[in-house]
This record gives C-alpha cells, sequence and structure tokens, in this order.
C-alpha cells in the first residue's frame, strides 16, 4: 500500500477524480475544491493544499484534501488505508484543525489523529449528503421563484447572517463574494411577491451541482416557501445540463430532512465533522 503526497492539484485530480466519480455525490464537496484549486479558481487561506492518495497493487483507493486552515477532507476507506494516512499525515507534521468525511471512516481517523497526543477530538455534526435525479414537485404556495440581483445585497448579507447563526457552521459570505455568486447566478428568491426565501446553488462537479444556503426567515416558515423554491433551483439544474443535485442537511433538523425527501432527494451518505483542541490549551 502506497500513500502519495500531491504538489500539483492538477496531478491530484489527474490522478484521483476517477475514484471520487465512484460515489460523485458522496464526494462531492472534495470533487468541486479540487476541480477549483486545479484550475485556479478557488483559494482558501494563504497555506498551500495538503493533498495525498492512498494506492493498493496499482489502484487508488483513498484521497484526503485540506485547504488550510479549513478541516481535512476524507474518502471512504478501509482501515489498512486510513492507517497508512494517518501515518504519512504524521510525517509531514500537518496541523489539523479538524476533520470532516463519512461517518466511520472520520471517527476511527480521529481516535488514531489523537492517539498518543494531546489532543481532544469533539464530534460537532452529523450531516446527510442527498441527492436528487428528478424533482417531485411540491404544492404551489404562491410567488415565483427569481434570480438575485445587486439590489438584493443588503437583504442577502442579512439572510445569510442568519442563516450561519442557525446551522451554527462559520460565516461565509461578504459582500465580495455575493457580488461573484450574483455575476454567476447563484442566488435565488422565492417572492411572493416580496422575496420570502433564499435559496443558492454552488459546487459544481462534473454532473452535478451542490444547492446551499437555503434560509426563510422565522416569520415566513411553514408555508412552503423553501420546499418551492429548492424544487425549482433543482428543476433549473436539471434543466440546464445536471445530471443530479446535492446537498448538506444537518441530520438534527427533522422539519428540512424530511422537505427534501418530499421533493425527490434522496440520502446517499452521512458525514460527520470533529474537532481537535489541545488539553492544555
Amino acid at each position: 500500500m502506497k500513500v502519495e503526497r500531491f504538489d500539483d492539484p492538477h496531478a491530484f485530480c489527474d490522478r484521483v477524480l476517477p475514484l471520487l466519480l465512484r460515489h460523485e455525490a458522496e464526494n462531492n464537496l472534495m470533487i468541486s475544491v479540487a476541480l477549483r484549486l486545479a484550475d485556479g479558481t478557488g483559494t482558501w487561506g494563504d497555506a498551500p493544499p495538503v493533498l495525498y492518495a492512498v494506492e493498493d497493487a496499482g489502484q487508488m483507493i483513498a484521497a484526503a484534501l485540506q485547504t488550510p486552515p479549513h478541516y481535512l477532507q476524507l474518502t471512504r476507506m478501509g482501515e489498512d488505508a486510513l492507517a497508512c494516512l494517518v501515518d504519512a499525515l504524521r510525517a509531514g507534521n500537518h496541523a489539523l484543525p479538524g476533520v470532516l468525511g463519512p461517518v466511520g471512516v472520520v471517527e476511527t481517523f480521529a481516535k488514531r489523529w489523537a492517539d498518543g497526543r494531546e489532543l481532544q477530538a469533539q464530534v460537532e455534526k452529523g450531516m446527510g449528503i442527498y441527492q436528487l435525479e428528478r424533482v417531485v414537485p411540491p404544492a404551489h404556495p404562491g410567488g415565483l421563484q427569481a434570480l438575485a440581483t445587486e439590489d438584493d445585497i443588503p437583504l442577502l448579507l442579512e439572510w445569510l447572517r442568519d442563516f450561519f447563526h442557525d446551522t451554527g457552521l462559520p460565516e461565509q459570505e461578504n459582500e465580495a463574494l455575493i457580488r461573484k455568486a450574483l455575476s454567476d447566478e447563484r442566488f435565488f428568491l422565492w417572492q411572493a411577491p416580496a422575496p420570502v426565501s433564499l435559496a443558492a446553488c454552488c459546487g459544481p462537479t462534473p454532473h452535478g451541482m451542490r444547492i446551499n444556503s437555503v434560509y426563510t426567515p422565522p416569520e415566513q416558515r411553514g408555508k412552503g416557501y423553501a420546499s418551492a423554491n429548492v424544487a425549482a433551483l433543482s428543476q433549473h439544474l436539471l434543466d440546464n445540463g445536471c445530471l443530479f443535485c446535492y446537498l448538506f442537511t444537518d441530520l438534527d433538523n427533522p422539519t428540512s430532512n424530511s422537505i427534501y425527501q418530499k421533493i425527490g432527494y434522496r440520502r446517499v451518505c452521512e458525514f460527520t465533522s470533529v474537532r481537535f483542541t489541545d488539553v492544555q490549551g
């Protein structure tokens, strides 16, 4: 079994993309980040990316990617491959704030990574990855979907702050990023007739696109606006060449998981994230 470290994102993509595409929905985050690193459209921090692959008998069997200071992302892998990867990462003297990936893999990795170190591994969030190939139209709540425009920037800033607060995710959007997403036609509002719900798309993979930033203000919830907005955006993506749509859900939120399943999404994998902290910190 061989572990290879890559300095060139192009070479990493060439070697691991066939492996990642075997489970495209499950690996959608790693695929989209790797492709953006390779084509130069994505940067995350000043440090170079951490790119590893595990090969066995000439076959690529696992991959890992980190864009410091973010968490290490893992594919599914067996315990032997995982043990080899941990050894390689330790030898590379990498600082890992956390790890993200399929539940069993992340749990085993976290134990091995913290073993013998003054580290505490804290499970943060359980996530479901869902995939859709055909939209099941929900009941129409009235209103229509429209692309967000620059006039909507103040509202987008407000709603995205609320979204990150509600989900516990680190805030990532600022006005510059919002303007770039608007130019790429990534933000969609459900209007009835004023905006009542937000949905966005990002992270393209060779055959799909990820839906994210789904937010409805509290006073507009329970009226079907989010379902209509996500269904319409999913259909828009399918109509424009995507074979699939993907999204992450918080497994502790039964409402959102139920809504997505009703419009045609099916769960393909459970993810988790683990944060590493210094025991003496």
